[in-house]
């Protein structure tokens, strides 16, 4: 089934300009390279109409929040490397003091 749906995909019609923003998410879900490519083409060249779908506009809320998801994972990553730093720092302290 998997298959027979991306031939459709990859057929000259079965790309429209209300299907392909969506039809591009799943094409990078399942890392079909041939069918990404097709879909940025076919955004490319239809880039106005596309910009004006519900697809469009659900794609681009998606890609806001993955790039807030990623920079709060980066801070949270931050966060915990200064304070293993801190605690390091005043764990060694403390046994230079001691000794």
């Amino acid at each position: 089934m998997r298959d027979l749906c991306l031939i459709y995909l990859l057929k000259q019609d079965g790309l429209t300009v209300d299907n392909v923003a969506r039809v591009l998410v799943v094409a990078f879900e399942y890392e079909f390279g041939e069918l990404q490519a097709k879909c940025i083409h076919f955004i490319k060249a239809n880039n106005n109409k596309v910009k004006q779908t519900d697809g469009w506009n659900v794609l681009a809320a998606m890609s806001g929040l993955m790039r807030k998801m990623d920079e709060k994972t980066r801070e949270m990553a931050r966060d915990k490397q200064r304070a293993a730093r801190q605690y390091f720092t005043n764990t060694l302290g403390t046994r230079q003091k001691r000794m």
